[in-house]
């Protein structure tokens, strides 16, 4: 009786890690414009917009405008992250330079 219950016992565990196994989403990127495999760089829809080499030309250089601008403003959050967590850090924190809402 007791090696009947064993087993039962054994085997629903079995059974439900392995249900969990199957349950978990599948890793990759799916059809993401930078995905890998047949779909990559297709765009969200599976297909390539019908652009002209000079639009395609502007969207490059509009997007390597964008993130030469946005260079300094990450490097001044970077500093303000550090400057945050020397504040935390302290042992006796400045009550004045506090925030509230």
């Amino acid at each position: 009786m007791r090696t009947k219950i064993g087993v039962a016992i054994a085997a629903l565990l079995v059974i439900g890690l392995v249900a969990t196994a199957f349950a978990q989403p599948m890793r990759g990127r799916g059809k993401l414009p930078h995905a890998v495999g047949p779909e990559a760089g297709k765009g969200w829809m599976g297909i390539t917009p019908p652009l002209t080499t000079e639009q395609m030309e502007k969207i490059t250089a509009m997007r390597i405008d964008h993130q030469k601008g946005t260079i300094d403003l990450r490097a001044d959050l970077q500093k303000k992250e550090l400057d945050l967590r020397t504040l935390m850090m302290a042992e006796k924190p400045n009550e004045s330079r506090r925030w509230e809402p």
